[in-house]
């Protein structure tokens, strides 16, 4: 078993769905490359093992939890700027709950959803 250099989870944008009422949600998540990123949000993960077949060893990385919360600030500082700069009768509104994005398409003319 050899011990390998320290990886970092990395902040990821996830579309999760577009619901019926054309809602656009988002999520952003850290994660590694090649691992579904609800490994890292519901298990404390310290340490990575790669399986070297040819080699016939093991590589145990030590893991750092990223963070999301700079992904998240910039999303939202995003999402205003494009709110701030539409005209016309369509505006995109925007909901956030810590790490969930969900994007509404409304029609401000009428208050109807388009």
């Amino acid at each position: 078993m050899l011990e390998a250099t320290k990886q970092e989870t990395q902040a990821t944008l996830i579309f999760e769905k577009i619901n019926r009422d054309k809602a656009l949600f988002l999520r952003i998540a850290c994660t590694l490359p090649q691992f579904d990123p609800e490994s890292f949000e519901h298990y404390e993960v310290n340490r990575i093992v790669a399986i070297r077949d040819k080699e016939k060893t093991l590589r145990v990385s030590p893991l750092k939890q990223g963070s999301t919360a700079a992904a998240c600030k910039q999303i939202g500082k995003s999402l205003r700027e494009l709110q701030g700069n539409m005209t016309g009768a369509l505006q995109d509104q925007y909901m956030r709950d810590e790490n969930l994005f969900i994007i509404e398409k409304v029609c401000s003319s009428t208050g109807s959803r388009s």
